[in-house]
């Protein structure tokens, strides 16, 4: 008599999620984060969004029509659910997070731009805007350094938009792996550069 073969279930295909555009989520990440930050400053919004439309809005119809019923939204739910994920708390403070960009971005310690990411709390060394918001300093630093479209990269689509969900994922791993191996010190070099979303073919505009 035969033996029945243990059902193995078919691992998740992720694929398509690891290829959706990270530029993408940061851009739907923000109007969210805009509409929630009118409503902590008190700011009335002329056309009110529900919970449901800014759920859509993160997590679209669109969304779920290109994953289909065979591929799996965790490498994009890691991103956006990071408290719950596997990978541990990477324990980077804000002003280690400020260094590390001012540090890629070539700024000198002293100068105005690395010191209004360091110093985000400064309103005086930050600015009126920015004040209070490291994402919002970065934000401008890299307007001002780099053009409207703020990458190191440049205003080039083609370049400005191909970091993938996979690839922040695997960056992030990085770092955690790096975290708990680490046995102190600094964030090595090669991690510096990476955590901007570098790629081989985008050396040539690392200055």
């Amino acid at each position: 008599e035969e033996e029945e073969e243990e059902y193995q279930p078919k691992p998740p295909d992720d694929t398509r999620a690891n290829n959706l555009s990270f530029r993408e989520l940061v851009h739907k990440l923000e109007i969210l984060w805009s509409h929630q930050r009118k409503k902590s400053n008190g700011t009335i919004a002329s056309s009110k969004a529900t919970k449901d439309e800014l759920l859509a809005c993160l997590l679209s119809p669109q969304l779920f029509d290109y994953l289909g019923n065979t591929s799996s939204p965790y490498p994009l739910l890691r991103l956006i659910l990071p408290e719950i994920d596997w990978r541990p708390n990477l324990g980077m403070k804000e002003k280690t997070i400020a260094t590390t960009w001012g540090m890629a971005m070539g700024l000198h310690r002293t100068s105005a731009p690395f010191n209004k990411l360091v110093k985000f709390m400064d309103p005086v060394l930050a600015g009126p805007t920015a004040a209070g918001d490291l994402s919002v300093a970065l934000m401008e630093v890299m307007t001002e350094r780099y053009g409207d479209g703020g990458s190191m990269a440049g205003n080039n689509s083609a370049t400005t938009s191909g970091v993938t969900i996979g690839s922040i994922n695997d960056l992030l791993d990085e770092l955690a792996a790096i975290k708990k191996n680490a046995s102190g010190g600094g964030i090595p070099t090669h991690v510096v550069g990476a955590g901007v979303g570098y790629s081989d073919n985008n050396n040539n505009n690392n200055n």
